[in-house]
């Protein structure tokens, strides 16, 4: 990030600004990956798996039944 040359009170304003609009970027980023932590934590819980993958024995919570999807039936 380039250094910010404030010379009167207005570049300080407008740095301050700047510096604002970011902050609420980053804080709109932030409620966004929170969001999906939260989702994906919810969907562990419940079903041990992510909805956005296949329902598959790869995700089970038992050895055997993960052993015997890759080994096949």
């Amino acid at each position: 990030m380039a250094r910010f040359e404030i010379k009167n009170l207005n570049d300080l304003n407008d740095y301050l600004t700047l510096l604002e609009d970011r902050i609420a970027v980053l804080e709109q980023e932030d409620r966004t990956i929170k969001g999906a932590i939260k989702k994906v934590n919810h969907n562990l819980q419940h079903n041990n798996q992510p909805s956005d993958l296949p329902s598959t024995g790869l995700f089970s919570c038992n050895f055997f039944t993960r052993a015997f999807t890759v080994w096949g039936d």
